[in-house]
């Protein structure tokens, strides 16, 4: 979703949840995973965003963690 915006450490997703009938929702992912500063600042982007409740925020609804390499 970012385009010509992109940012180094993350990138954004428009996805389609299938459990909700193909309900479109943002995927943000990680893409640096051995820098525990980038790490720590995601998990507290991921705390706030859990307190927030504003119409113009986007609510967040699950977070997990996996992993995948090349």
């Amino acid at each position: 979703l970012l385009g010509e915006h992109e940012h180094p450490y993350t990138e954004v997703f428009e996805v389609a949840d299938l459990e909700e009938g193909g309900k479109r929702k943002v995927l943000k992912t990680l893409k640096v995973h051995n820098n525990s500063i980038i790490r720590e600042a995601f998990g507290q982007e991921r705390k706030i965003l859990s307190e927030l409740k504003h119409p113009s925020i986007p609510r967040l609804e699950d977070a997990f963690s996996i992993a995948i390499s090349n």
